[in-house]
């Protein structure tokens, strides 16, 4: 037995423990906020973009589950002199 199978092991346990952890954090933000995620702050700094992707406002890897649409938050920043 190699050090490759066990090392790729190891990381497999450990991506699977953060992410059950992240779900874990997750469903509490949603218990404590009535079943819904809090509002994230408009940071100014946020999806600084002068145009749009080809494909639309959203990076190429947007997970609607985890991130927020800043699609709102982005049109107004376009429309500015």
């Amino acid at each position: 037995m190699t050090f490759h199978p066990i090392s790729v092991a190891v990381c497999c346990a450990w991506v699977y423990n953060a992410e059950a952890e992240h779900a874990e954090h997750i469903e509490h933000l949603k218990h404590e906020n009535g079943g819904e995620l809090p509002e994230t702050p408009g940071f100014d700094f946020l999806n600084r973009r002068t145009k749009p992707y080809p494909w639309g406002m959203n990076s190429l890897f947007y997970n609607p589950h985890v991130r927020f649409h800043h699609s709102d938050m982005i049109t107004s920043m376009l429309t500015l002199p």
